[in-house]
């Protein structure tokens, strides 16, 4: 019987919209039982440094309590309903959890119909997130390569790349041939010099849906950005969350443009 390999662009599909999933970053959500006072609730909360805690109802989280907000009574005078648009499945993508987390602070997670799990912006900093993020931009890169030389035979490529930056390319790959590493000039370009070649051709931008090359660039310098300020282990949320929204959003129009490039 003959083995079938996975079809790789269904793998690529796999790896990004279901290998990391809520539950590799969720923390698990504290809880007290409706009858609990709040001043005990809110020692507690303010000790462990809780901002939000669960609410159980019979034995189940039916809500949670925001620990800014109590102030005498019992947990249960405090509770606030969970809604479908800030809760997301503990399976849930990370696309899928970015998207939820695009106009709020935080969400819940669900586990088997129950909530038991919190997901805050500064979770988006953990490690599982920029291994995805590096990840992705890393695999565009290296399909822009593939994509530029399929496009541009011939190193045709060239009249739209400035000497200086065809210069380090060269003095790039001529380091690589001292490791015995033979790569092809294309692949010595830097990131932005691959896009603004591929934002040359109006099916490309057509297909990410860029108005003008102009923006395209714009675009192509804010995931640089994003992905230098993850190489060297700098904040991401703080200076980079629109442009987290912006590839989370658009990782399936851009995972379909690496796949069929060469098709246009």
């Amino acid at each position: 019987m003959k083995y079938r390999f996975a079809n790789p662009e269904e793998r690529l599909r796999d790896v990004f919209e279901s290998g990391f999933t809520a539950r590799d970053i969720a923390s698990a959500l504290a809880s007290f039982d409706a009858e609990t006072p709040s001043p005990a609730a809110h020692s507690v909360m303010t000790e462990e440094a809780f901002k939000l805690a669960g609410v159980r109802v019979r034995g189940q989280i039916a809500g949670y309590i925001d620990r800014d907000e109590l102030n005498g009574g019992i947990c249960g005078d405090y509770l606030h309903q969970f809604t479908p648009d800030g809760t997301v499945q503990h399976t849930a993508s990370f696309s899928e959890v970015v998207a939820a987390l695009a106009d709020r602070e935080r969400i819940f997670v669900s586990v088997f119909g129950e909530v038991g799990g919190l997901i805050t912006r500064r979770d988006m900093e953990k490690p599982p997130v920029r291994m995805w993020l590096f990840g992705f931009i890393t695999l565009i890169e290296m399909q822009m390569s593939r994509a530029v030389d399929t496009l541009f035979p011939t190193e045709t490529w060239r009249q739209h790349v400035k000497e200086p930056r065809i210069a380090a390319a060269e003095k790039i790959r001529t380091e690589r041939a001292r490791w015995e590493q033979h790569v092809e000039l294309v692949d010595c370009l830097q990131f932005s010099d691959k896009a603004q070649i591929l934002l040359q051709i109006p099916e490309v931008r057509e297909r990410l849906e860029i108005p003008s090359r102009r923006k395209g660039l714009e675009r192509i310098r804010r995931i640089e950005s994003l992905r230098n300020n993850l190489a060297h282990s700098q904040a991401i949320v703080s200076s980079d969350w629109p442009t987290i929204v912006d590839i989370a959003h658009d990782m399936e129009a851009t995972l379909a443009l690496v796949r069929g490039t060469d098709q246009i």
